[in-house]
């Protein structure tokens, strides 16, 4: 993998000469000066109609001038916001695949991938259940660094919480392609990572039933009592799952919590090692100043993070 400093190095040639502040700035102003017409114009049809279709009485228009100024307010700030959100969401996806290709990373969609799909992983109570949504919605954005010893693939996940509801994004879930497929199934979900109500769910013995009869597993005991306090685990062979689970590579997930700054669910299923990093942000948004470089460095290190977990492998 590239190196940091040639990274940011060529983010500084390749990048930045792309980032036309004038324009950005000039985008800006046209929101700003498009929000000022929206109000006006709204608050004069306000009290046109309030004229018109009411009685001209001082005391009523003084009554409802908050309303008058509030609601058109709130609607030319809310348009303002969502089209320079759009222009500053448009620009940074353009840059996007220039950082792919500094990084050597080739672009994989998720039906490229084999191994279990978005909704199986929230069936498993893997990733988020939202019973409401409208549909899961997966980023079309993923990087994969196949040239490793023990590729691996990042995928960017999102969920539509219903009608007209924002997308909420789960973060980064990451596939180690491991050196040998193995009959292993093993699933550590951490508790402060899961929504309430799945928790809710996992702590009774119904749920519990059901998942592990849906999988074919069973509860994997720890006389760790922080441990067991934390997690729940399951697995289908208990002394392979040991064998993988050594203080060094919960370690080492514990590093890469560190370095994202989020709790991390992990998953063994034939011959993958899925990781759920729960960041509930976009990974790929890597900056919010286009010319601060801290931004960039900061995605490189949460990409170096998983290249150096990957070399440190020993289940062949």
């Amino acid at each position: 993998m590239i190196t940091k400093e040639e990274f940011l190095k060529q983010v500084k040639t390749q990048i930045y000469p792309l980032i036309d502040k004038k324009r950005d700035a000039k985008v800006f102003r046209v929101c700003m000066t498009g929000s000022i017409f929206i109000f006006f114009s709204l608050l004069c049809l306000l009290i046109y109609l309030h004229v018109s279709y009411s009685a001209p009485d001082k005391e009523t228009l003084n009554n409802r001038i908050f309303g008058f100024i509030v609601g058109p307010l709130g609607v030319s700030v809310l348009i303002s916001c969502v089209v320079w959100r759009a222009y500053v969401r448009y620009t940074k996806r353009s840059l996007r695949p220039i950082i792919f290709k500094i990084l050597n990373a080739t672009h994989i969609r998720e039906k490229e991938i084999q191994g279990l799909s978005i909704r199986q992983l929230q069936k498993m109570f893997f990733l988020p259940r939202y019973y409401w949504r409208d549909i899961d919605k997966v980023q079309n954005d993923s990087l994969g660094l196949m040239d490793e010893k023990v590729p691996f693939y990042i995928q960017e996940v999102s969920f539509a919480r219903g009608w007209l509801k924002r997308e909420t994004f789960q973060g980064p879930v990451a596939r180690f392609f491991l050196p040998k497929e193995t009959n292993l199934s093993l699933m550590v979900l951490k508790k402060e990572a899961l929504l309430s109500k799945d928790a809710a769910v996992l702590s009774t013995k119904e749920g519990i039933n059901d998942l592990l009869k849906s999988q074919g597993w069973q509860i994997l005991s720890s006389k760790n009592t922080k441990f067991s306090a934390d997690y729940f685990v399951f697995t289908n062979d208990m002394a392979e799952a040991r064998r993988v689970m050594t203080p060094r590579f919960l370690e080492q997930i514990k590093e890469l919590e560190d370095i994202y700054e989020a709790p991390i669910n992990f998953l063994f299923d034939k011959g993958q090692l899925i990781l759920a990093i729960k960041t509930d942000k976009d990974m790929f948004e890597f900056f919010t100043e286009a010319r601060m470089i801290q931004t960039y460095a900061k995605f490189y290190d949460e990409i170096a993070a998983l290249d150096q977990f990957q070399k440190s492998f020993k289940l062949k």
